[in-house]
């Protein structure tokens, strides 16, 4: 009898806990996600930064697992390309020469936040442990 006790107690003790795990980290809402990185798409970034020049065989957009969208340019230089909806901040991982951060409106239309140089936004910015990347609010992004 105390081992079924005993059994049912630590049960219960192991579903509380495992139900508060679950809802303790909430990765997206209707306005915002932690897994949305980079251009909403690639022609946005073809327009920024290769449009209506012939390109470069080094020259292009690809794919970086744990980054996002990756834009290379003939100089060399690399661009992290962050877009922003609803969120007050973005978070970054890894390094690039450049960052460009774009907020994009219901309708698609964009305007650029920032672009420039990486360091100065790492610099800027704070360390999340909990995500392990850095953050910088929106607002301190306008004045750099």
């Amino acid at each position: 009898m105390k081992l079924k006790l005993k059994l049912l107690v630590f049960l219960a003790v192991f579903q509380i806990f495992t139900f508060q795990k679950i809802f303790a980290y909430e990765s997206s809402s209707p306005y915002w996600s932690t897994y949305k990185n980079g251009p909403v798409t690639t022609e946005q970034a073809i327009e920024m930064f290769f449009k209506d020049r012939p390109l470069d065989p080094i020259e292009g957009i690809w794919t970086e697992s744990k980054w996002g969208l990756v834009a290379i340019t003939k100089d060399g230089k690399t661009v992290q390309i962050k877009t922003n909806h609803a969120a007050q901040q973005i978070g970054f991982r890894g390094k690039a020469d450049l960052i460009l951060v774009i907020h994009v409106e219901e309708d698609g239309s964009w305007d650029e936040i920032y672009f420039g140089d990486h360091e100065l936004v790492e610099k800027n910015s704070t360390f999340s442990a909990r995500d392990n990347k850095r953050m910088i609010s929106i607002t301190k992004l306008k004045t750099l």
